[in-house]
């Protein structure tokens, strides 16, 4: 009987690599919330997609928006801001290539969405949401447990209580909360001309020997065109704003790299330019190295 031919994934690899090397491995929070926002989107290439794209990355960030004086889109219950259609209209603009209905749908069927309602509470005032499957002639307050009606007074941002709106997949929000979008901007960046790509969420790493000791979380891990690129992407133009804090974060990156016997380091920033003194710093560094450098900007 011929063996099934199994060829490992981007995990599997860098684990193994870095195994090997002496390190403890283990995808990180935000490697998790970018892994799981990756399926849910159905495939990194799909992820990469919607937050590159002006429109849609304005209309997830429209979750995130904390401001309770009523001048954003949405309407703020608890900590959290809910959207209705009319908000996700506003924010998407006329930048989308496909008509909203379509985008909506697809979020909701792939759980990037849920649809319920934000309702007020006749009992002790509490302003929740709730799913649109926990509502129907009443529903249970979640803060005092009282049975409650749906009414169709305003809520504080002016809206009806039974207007229908969208919460946003806690996985995702976690990971735009966190910055997730800069080093899927850098690895979408990495791939674009490449003929074969494979990559790692986000890993932290621990040495092996040095119990209770860190080592780098690596934002970038990827294989292109069988090249290895390793990096650390940043949404400012300092790695660090101190210049010994900026030297060891360089430092950490190259052992990763070394670890893994890897060809190109990254190093990646949100901002247009990096700052001159931190980009001498990682030029410095490398120029001593065996590793090709591969700057990014404008993430």
């Amino acid at each position: 009987m011929r063996p099934r031919l199994r060829l490992p994934d981007a995990v599997e690899l860098f684990t193994t690599l870095f195994r090997q090397a002496g390190y403890s491995v283990y995808l990180s929070d935000k490697g998790r919330y970018q892994q799981r926002s990756a399926d849910l989107w159905g495939g990194f290439d799909l992820l990469a997609q919607d937050l590159g794209h002006a429109g849609i990355r304005r209309l997830l960030d429209g979750w995130r928006e904390t401001s309770k004086d009523g001048t954003e889109p949405g309407l703020m219950a608890g900590t959290r801001r809910f959207l209705t259609w009319e908000d996700c209209q506003t924010l998407l603009g006329d930048e989308a290539d496909m008509p909203l209905g379509v985008l909506i749908g697809r979020y909701l069927d792939n759980r990037i969405l849920r649809r319920g309602y934000v309702l007020r509470c006749a009992t002790c005032s509490d302003l929740s949401w709730y799913p649109l499957e926990d509502v129907a002639s009443s529903f249970t307050c979640r803060r005092c447990w009282s049975t409650a009606t749906p009414t169709y007074e305003r809520t504080p941002g002016g809206q009806p209580d039974l207007t229908i709106s969208y919460d946003l997949n806690e996985v995702v929000f976690q990971l735009l909360h966190h910055n997730g979008r800069v080093p899927i901007a850098a690895l979408d960046r990495l791939r674009d001309g490449s003929t074969s790509f494979l990559a790692a969420p986000e890993m932290s790493l621990t040495p092996a020997e040095g119990a209770g000791s860190s080592g780098p979380e690596v934002d970038v891990l990827a294989i292109c065109d069988g090249r290895i690129h390793v990096g650390e992407v940043k949404v400012a133009s300092q790695l660090s704003k101190s210049p010994k804090e900026e030297r060891r974060i360089i430092s950490r990156i190259l052992a990763a790299a070394t670890a893994v016997t890897a060809d190109v380091v990254v190093f990646g920033t949100a901002a247009p330019r990096w700052a001159p003194s931190t980009r001498t710093r990682i030029e410095t560094a490398l120029d001593q190295e065996q590793f090709e450098l591969a700057i990014l900007e404008g993430l």
